[in-house]
């Protein structure tokens, strides 16, 4: 664990955003003066797992380059290993301002991927993986779905390079436990850069 910065408590303040899970906008159901925003759990975590500083770069950036409150992020610890994924969500689908092009321009100056996707199929998600591999060496890419083999198969042909799909059940959580071996083992890479079609 190293020291929390105390410049990463941040304090929620007027006008923040509150939202769900899957970024549906709610209302607090109390009063949020004095209380910490959400974001300084994700500080917390980051410190208590001894991260990388340039993974807290990273978040930097896509906070930065996207604006607050536009993800939502979940820790998983697994043999020893903590990785954070990020989902983005935006229900605009194909006038969305949160694109896998605009989060892989943010990521480029620390994680370089492969990814050319040209943004023509109608998605409102897709989600990756931070961890200090990824800080450390950049990322291949692995496409996960969990319905729409042919969608994710059409997916990676479009893109330049060699690339790799991987399906993944939303319903069994036993294929979470063999989703991050199954992931390295295709990227040949303890890092991955995640989309999902569904």
């Amino acid at each position: 664990m190293i020291p929390l910065d105390p410049a990463r408590l941040e304090m929620a303040a007027p006008g923040d955003r509150y939202a769900d899970y899957c970024l549906w906008d709610y209302e607090p159901v109390g009063p949020t003066a004095g209380r910490l925003r959400q974001s300084s759990l994700l500080w917390h975590s980051l410190a208590c797992a001894g991260a990388d500083p340039q993974l807290f770069a990273i978040c930097d950036a896509l906070r930065d380059g996207l604006g607050p409150g536009r993800s939502v992020w979940g820790a998983k610890r697994r043999d020893g290993v903590t990785t954070w994924e990020f989902y983005f969500y935006d229900y605009a689908r194909l006038e969305r301002a949160v694109s896998i092009e605009r989060v892989l321009a943010i990521l480029a100056p620390f994680a370089l991927c492969g990814l050319g996707y040209a943004g023509t199929r109608p998605y409102f998600m897709f989600s990756l993986d931070l961890d200090d591999a990824l800080a450390r060496e950049g990322a291949t890419v692995v496409i996960g779905y969990h319905q729409g083999r042919d969608r994710a198969q059409a997916l990676r042909e479009e893109l330049p390079g060699s690339h790799h799909t991987l399906q993944l059940s939303l319903q069994d959580e036993a294929s979470h436990a063999t989703a991050a071996p199954a992931f390295r083992a295709a990227a040949q890479r303890g890092a991955g850069c995640a989309g999902c079609a569904r």
